[in-house]
């Protein structure tokens, strides 16, 4: 049966009032609910469209005759056609109910429709069903708008005749003929191969015959035509079997529609579902190999501290067992961090962050900071810069350095004991005006990977290998981390890898030349460690007791005096009645009961005494990310350092603070007293 939006279509043509009901047998005796009605029905029975849908006829009508409900199941169950004609309640006016079968068992369609008169006679009778013929006509030009194609087909006699056809998107080779030659004429039309094979499978006449002794109603098949002109289109080919009672003949009835829009949707869903359910068995071996690359090192963590407990009074297999320790947590911190860059990239929240940096010492920086695992590895690493013509540029230094450090680590976890990793930097002129092209190569000699996972390689939640085969471990995620952070940059990256032989990484960027002295300047007062404390006392203010512990031990190792605060309220009470100079400087958590970190800063920068506003505050938090350094600044902190606590970047950030201290006073105090007192005349 046409659907309810082909109905609609239909139903506002006929100006006659049209519906269609649904004939059930139940225990209360024969419904008839309607499916459809158009508006002319809806105006016929005195109640709107919306109440009619779902109504049953006699609870709409409860004076409608009973004769109409037995032609209603006569029609849909039998398959009767039936007109009746009833005085109506007016004097002279004349009710005509017309009642077909649908192609649905159970289904029938009605129309009724009015007319006046005195006697009605058989001729009037006759007058009367040719208006109703006309209404069936009417209904079928209504088919024809839905499906533009639309013919009726003896399969008996082997016979077609064509109703009509519009715009469609083909033409058929004459209005009637033989039904056999008319599969075939429309075969050819079909281009691809196997659908032309199924669609004679389908629609060839014994195929039909069959279908309709088996008790089909309907036969149907979506496939691909070429039209007129050639253009390939999706259509949809429907057969539905006409009941005849005046023959024993099999009818037939076929019709026809475009649906590229239709089919453009589906296979846009089909696409994306495909994609979902890849993007989902993805995510869930990555699950899986987050299940086992965490607990690795939390294994680790927690069974070498169990074994450091044991060995209290064997001062070497301590010390093996904490740098262990100190080693297994540090795979874990690259692991998490990944996991929340990878989230920060899918959702467009990372930005750029662009300073002066020195390429030469980028380079020097990721010597350093890997030479370590080279060496416990027993690789060669050689560092080529000879061909660096313009070290000083415009970039964002941190992820420059995430991106190396990335291609690094990985070359060291997939180059075997012995091997050898090469870090080149070359520029070389650029086309634009006060850039230089910038090219890092990062090249191992260890196992490669397939031309196949080479394809696959920066896509997220991929590894050519678990972690349970390579026994590396590791996310999955650094590749892609690097891929979109270059793009980020504006950059390109590119590999060649061959199996056993080895892998070599490069990443082209554009970077603006900056050629200043003055940021090497400061860039090498900010990289100078200091050997004692910078400040005498700190003010740590942290709400979690184990990490107030772990924060002071760790600072009174390096000689400050530490106090602490347990929330931002405390810390403003301790600033705000002590003297200027009594804390050197106050490391902020941020998030904390009864007053946050911002919200202390604030207060803390509005206290009265000015020398006491002005006191260095450093956030110090698992807030990592680089809007959460930018909000730490906007409300008043000078420096922001992440979580877990590392000693040596809080000495470097108070020296740098102290220093900018320092040279405040003297520009203030110093030569400003000294200008005022006139000693420089």
């Amino acid at each position: 049966m046409l659907s309810h939006e082909e109905l609609q279509k239909i139903g506002k043509l006929i100006p006659t009032a049209f519906g269609v009901l649904e004939v059930e047998e139940g225990p209360e005796g024969i419904t008839h609910r309607f499916v459809y009605a158009n508006e002319a029905l809806c105006e016929e029975l005195g109640k709107p469209c919306d109440e009619v849908l779902g109504a049953e006829l006699y609870e709409l009508r409860p004076d409608a005759p009973k004769e109409w409900g037995e032609y209603n199941y006569r029609a849909a169950m039998i398959g009767e056609e039936i007109t009746h004609v009833k005085p109506g309640k007016e004097q002279g006016e004349y009710v005509m109910y017309k009642v077909s079968s649908t192609d649905e068992d159970g289904y029938c369609s009605i129309m009724i429709s009015r007319f006046l008169g005195s006697n009605v006679t058989e001729e009037e009778l006759m007058e009367k069903e040719t208006h109703s013929r006309l209404d069936h006509d009417l209904l079928a030009t209504a088919i024809n708008t839905v499906y533009p194609l639309c013919f009726f087909a003896n399969l008996s006699k082997n016979e077609f005749h064509m109703v009509d056809y519009g715009e469609n998107v083909f033409s058929p080779s004459s209005n009637e003929g033989v039904f056999d030659e008319l599969i075939e004429y429309t075969a050819m039309s079909i281009p691809d191969e196997a659908e032309r094979t199924k669609f004679t499978e389908t629609f060839n006449r014994k195929a039909l015959l069959e279908a309709f002794e088996r008790g089909e109603t309907l036969v149907k098949l979506q496939h691909r035509q070429s039209d007129d002109l050639g253009h390939v289109h999706w259509v949809e080919t429907n057969v539905v079997f006409v009941k005849n009672h005046q023959s024993e003949d099999i009818l037939e009835m076929t019709l026809i529609k475009t649906i590229d829009k239709d089919k453009e949707s589906e296979l846009l869903l089909r696409d994306a579902l495909k994609a979902a359910e890849e993007a989902n068995k993805a995510k869930s071996q990555f699950l899986s190999n987050m299940s086992h690359d965490i607990r690795t090192p939390m294994n680790a963590i927690i069974g070498f501290t169990t074994i450091a407990a044991k060995s209290m009074e064997n001062p070497d297999k301590l010390r093996d067992s904490l740098k262990k320790i100190t080693k297994s947590s540090e795979t874990l911190l690259s692991i998490i961090n990944d996991i929340l860059d990878m989230s920060r990239i899918e959702n467009e929240k990372m930005e750029i962050e662009e300073t002066s940096c020195n390429v030469n010492s980028l380079i020097s920086d990721m010597h350093t900071m890997i030479q370590g695992e080279m060496d416990g590895k027993n690789l060669e690493f050689e560092v080529n810069t000879s061909e660096v013509i313009q070290p000083w540029v415009v970039a964002d230094s941190k992820k420059l350095n995430r991106i190396l450090m990335n291609l690094l680590s990985n070359a060291v976890k997939f180059t075997p004991s012995g091997g050898k990793i090469e870090l080149t930097c070359l520029q070389k002129e650029a086309t634009q005006q006060d850039f230089i092209t910038t090219i890092f190569k990062v090249k191992d000699n260890g196992i490669g990977m397939s031309k196949e996972f080479q394809e696959h390689i920066f896509e997220t939640f991929t590894r050519e290998r678990n972690s349970t085969d390579s026994g590396v471990i590791g996310t999955g995620l650094g590749l892609a981390i690097t891929k979109s952070m270059v793009d980020i940059l504006g950059g390109t990256i590119s590999v060649e890898s061959e199996q056993n032989k080895g892998t070599e990484f490069t990443i082209t960027l554009h970077l603006k030349v900056d050629a200043s002295k003055e940021e090497e300047i400061a860039a090498a007062d900010d990289s100078a460690v200091p050997d004692s404390p910078v400040f005498k006392r700190v003010l740590l203010v942290e709400d979690n007791e184990m990490n107030r512990e772990i924060a002071i031990e760790l600072l009174l190792d390096e000689g400050y005096e530490v106090e602490a605060a347990l929330n931002g309220a405390e810390a403003v009470e301790l600033v705000e009645n002590s003297e200027a100079g009594y804390y050197g400087a106050v490391l902020m958590d941020v998030q904390m009961p009864v007053m946050d970190g911002y919200e202390a800063t604030k207060a803390i920068r509005g206290l009265k005494d000015k020398e006491l506003a002005k006191i260095p505050i450093v956030a110090m938090t698992a807030n990592v990310f680089e809007e959460d350094r930018r909000r730490a600044m906007a409300c008043g902190m000078d420096d922001h350092i992440p979580k877990p606590i590392d000693v040596a970047k809080v000495n470097k950030s108070l020296m740098k603070l102290k220093m900018k201290a320092d040279r405040e006073n003297f520009y203030t105090k110093g030569l400003f007293g000294r200008l005022k007192s006139g000693e420089d005349k």
